[in-house]
């Protein structure tokens, strides 16, 4: 199945690149980023040149652990990407201040983003931010898009995929139920249908 992932009102969008609009969760974090000397940022997303220049500005020890395995990936027979086995990319407990999470969690089975977030609720510090993105339509893009961190508190992505599968239309008190430990401390509608998440650890 296919179908056009169009721009929403108060978004913009050109042939060649990316998506934008304006995050107030980014507003959230990157306060967060401001307030501490050096933040440890966790992205669960790919390396991206753009988000890693961003994130160098605020003297961030930055984390990379793509979660998002490409689809039929080993152990995983129905073709979904699955969450990493305890965060090999961080090797101390209670290090984290921040996580980039992105739509993620909309491609994780209920086994393994339980898995993630256990995984998580180790690696971070007490009020680390956790930002994450749902879809909350009938269906989504069948991979995860592409996010990149533009500063002024706009995030641009790209859908790189115009098959779509269907979406699990979390909410918060289901993805509470996979966090153990988190709180929700912001949650924002965004013009496009997908919803906004910061959560709180501890």
């Amino acid at each position: 199945m296919s179908q056009a992932f169009h721009t929403a009102p108060g978004e913009s969008a050109s042939d060649s690149g990316p998506r934008i609009y304006s995050s107030r969760a980014l507003e959230l974090i990157r306060e967060r980023l401001e307030a501490r000397t050096r933040c440890h940022v966790l992205d669960l997303g790919p390396a991206i040149g753009d988000n890693i220049e961003f994130l160098g500005r605020y003297r961030c020890k930055l984390y990379i652990e793509d979660c998002a395995e490409p689809p039929g990936a080993a152990g995983d027979a129905v073709g979904e990407p699955v969450a990493g086995h305890g965060l090999r990319s961080v090797n101390a407990p209670a290090s984290i201040d921040v996580v980039l999470a992105w739509d993620l969690f909309d491609y994780l089975s209920p086994s393994a983003l339980s898995r993630l977030g256990r995984g998580l609720s180790k690696v971070c510090k007490p009020h680390a931010l956790l930002f994450t993105l749902v879809h909350t339509g009938k269906q989504i893009p069948a991979r995860p898009s592409r996010y990149l961190l533009l500063g002024d508190d706009r995030i641009g992505y790209s859908v790189l995929d115009q098959e779509t599968r269907g979406c699990p239309q979390h909410h918060q008190a289901s993805l509470l139920r996979h966090l153990p430990g988190f709180r929700l401390l912001r949650s924002m509608l965004l013009r496009n249908g997908s919803q906004e998440y910061v959560f709180q650890f501890g």
